[in-house]
């Protein structure tokens, strides 16, 4: 008699390619997907399981470094959406299916990862609503996988920030109608301030404080758990580094903005959460290099902010390159002197006497190596060197 395949023999081919290290497993297990669908459709076969085109789905959504993989993803959702459409209801989508094609642009930063998510969720609501998809629930983790397609195509976007807005307004709307199912969390302030913070928009920082601001007051009504996030403040002063207008007023308000962030989140330490990650510690740093604001007021929070990285070992190699960007060789000189006379002292017996180890020449001679282990930020040191002491004269 002969053998006729079933639903359950296209899954396990179809699985089985997934799960090989063939190149082109993906194109090879859609080719089988096509022949199980055709053997249904035209000669009568038990129609495929939904697992047949997750299991697709979830494999191209894991292909970071293959160019294509965002469209095949989303050419097996448009696949499996005209199914379910034409009266396969055993074919119902499920969220998975369209949040992996949204990580499947995302993971890529694809210019295309934000509209296209957009577009997705506009479909999951009309299937759920015109075609009774009932596994179509859009809440709070859907509406967050947007705003991360939004936001890692921002640059490419210049309307992603007030796309990312509205999804938010969306969500404190539907949460303050009692669906908590939508309710915002912390990491859905957290993107659109992020978004925010990449923006090109000349009011850009007025907006992040603005989405800062309202998560603080969720906050404080009780409608968030926990502390709020230090990405969240480290983007906000991300942004006013990126803001300057040349303007020494204007430049000074963006900085106040930048101070009181920082200055509020070193008093929550140690009582409240854990010391600052170096990322937040440099991006400050690079809002004093960066701003136009006087001298004397950058020096004097440049030393006191340098101080404290050091003493709290924050220093990698981001804090260290624009510490070197934000101070004057005087400055670099007098902060870095602890170090100093034990550089000055190798290179002078390696290369002799130097009429060259003036101010202007230590920001060349000092390297991110010659910092004693004591002011480095654990992650950054080489294997062999953590847990031993600096020998510094």
């Amino acid at each position: 008699r002969e053998a006729i395949p079933d639903s359950f023999s296209f899954d396990a081919v179809i699985n089985a390619f997934i799960r090989s290290n063939m190149r082109d497993a993906g194109r090879r297990a859609e080719s089988v997907l096509e022949r199980g669908l055709e053997f249904a459709e035209e000669e009568g076969g038990s129609m495929l399981h939904i697992k047949s085109f997750t299991a697709i789905l979830g494999y191209y959504r894991r292909q970071t470094k293959v160019p294509d993989s965002p469209y095949r993803a989303e050419y097996v959702l448009n696949r499996l959406v005209s199914l379910f459409r034409a009266g396969h209801k055993s074919l119902s989508p499920l969220v998975s299916c369209f949040t992996s094609v949204m990580e499947a642009y995302t993971a890529q930063q694809n210019r295309d990862a934000g509209p296209c998510a957009e577009n997705l969720l506009r479909t999951m609501v009309k299937l759920k609503r015109d075609y009774g998809a009932e596994h179509l629930e859009v809440n709070t983790g859907v509406i967050n996988c947007v705003l991360t397609a939004w936001e890692s195509s921002s640059a490419r976007n210049k309307d992603a920030g007030q796309k990312a807005e509205r999804l938010l307004d969306l969500m404190e709307e539907k949460s303050f109608e009692g669906d908590l199912s939508m309710s915002p969390n912390f990491k859905s302030y957290t993107k659109v301030i992020g978004i925010w913070s990449k923006s090109t928009s000349f009011d850009k920082v007025d907006r992040a404080i603005s989405i800062f601001n309202r998560m603080k007051k969720r906050k404080e009504q009780g409608k968030l758990n926990g502390i709020l996030p230090e990405h969240a403040y480290a983007l906000v002063i991300n942004a006013c580094a990126f803001s300057s207008c040349n303007d020494p007023s204007s430049d000074m308000r963006t900085f106040e903005t930048a101070l009181n962030l920082m200055t509020e989140l070193i008093n929550e330490i140690p009582e409240h959460r854990h010391e600052l990650r170096p990322l937040t510690y440099g991006w400050f740093i690079q809002a004093l290099e960066r701003l136009a604001i006087p001298e004397d007021i950058k020096s004097q929070h440049l030393e006191r902010i340098w101080k404290r990285v050091c003493e709290k070992g924050r220093v990698n190699k981001f804090v260290w390159e624009k510490f070197k960007l934000a101070t004057t060789d005087a400055q670099f000189a007098h902060l870095i002197s602890p170090v100093t006379r034990g550089v000055i002292q190798d290179d002078t017996k390696s290369n002799g006497p130097s009429s060259n180890d003036s101010e202007s020449d230590l920001k060349c001679l000092v390297r991110f190596s010659d910092l004693p282990k004591e002011w480095i930020s654990e992650g950054t040191l080489p294997t062999k060197q953590r847990g031993k002491s600096a020998q510094i004269s």
